[in-house]
This record gives structure tokens, sequence and C-alpha cells, in this order.
């Protein structure tokens, strides 16, 4: 699911090698994609990408993908209002350490209490952590706040 009219897609090769991920020449403007988990944990997860995003949910928790890393305001207002009165965690890619401190600080001015931390070696993003991993890693950093 997405919110807004924008339509995009996006695609990831699993193997090594090009393309490794290519999307939309639409822009994506003030869309987000929001994930409900089908088990709700109390938490949020803030990502750049979809897949990110359903990496958290099959953890349990809501997740978010701003598609991108520089999203609007308005998209940002969004991802607060979707997630408000949650923990939220801000995952980067490790290809992009200080890449969402904005949305880090755009978050915290609207009052929502977040923490912003990239994935363990060697892996990159959320969806590449094996989900045993995954899930035991998120609830390691919930746990902590």
């Amino acid at each position: 699911p997405a919110t807004g009219t924008t339509p995009f897609w996006q695609a990831r090769s699993l193997e090594k090698g090009e393309p490794r991920f290519t999307s939309s020449p639409v822009p994506r403007g003030n869309t987000v994609i929001y994930v409900t988990p089908p088990t709700e944990l109390a938490g949020g997860v803030v990502v750049e990408g979809p897949m990110d995003a359903l990496a958290a949910a099959e953890c349990g928790y809501y997740g978010v993908a701003l598609m991108g890393n520089t999203p609007p305001p308005s998209a940002l207002d969004l991802t607060g209002e979707l997630l408000r009165g949650m923990m939220v965690l801000i995952i980067e890619d490790r290809d992009g350490l200080g890449a969402l401190s904005g949305v880090f600080a755009h978050l915290a001015t609207m009052g929502c209490r977040c923490k912003i931390t990239s994935c363990p070696s060697p892996w990159k993003d959320l969806a590449e952590m094996p989900v045993v991993r995954r899930t035991q890693w998120l609830s390691n950093l919930f746990a902590h706040e």
C-alpha cells in the first residue's frame, strides 16, 4: 500500500551484479510506503526503500519507506502522523550514513521519540539481514528505549 497518487515501481536483484536497484523515473513527490505488520509491536521503523519497510513489518513493526533519503517535508509530516505515539527507529543504509539525519530532526520536532542507527555489518540494509537475526536485532533496539 502507498499513500498519495504518484505511481512507482521498484526492482532489486538478489544476486550480485547489475542492476542491484532501479526505480521508476516518475517523480515520487509526497509518496511514502506504509506497511502494517500482521502482529503489531510497539514501534515504527523508518527506512529509505519499500523492501526494508516490508522487512520491518515481517518482524512485527510498522514500516515506513520514504522512497529515498531526501523526502519533502509533507512526506515527513505524514510519517510523523502515521507513527504518532510510537517509538520510531530510523535505519539508514550503511552506504549512506548521515543521509537521514534531516528525517530524524524533522520527526523529533514533531514530538516523535526516535533513534537513528544503521544495520550491523555485514548487512547494508534491513532487507538483507536474515529474518531471525533482523527480528532479534530490532527487538533489542526497541527494548533499550
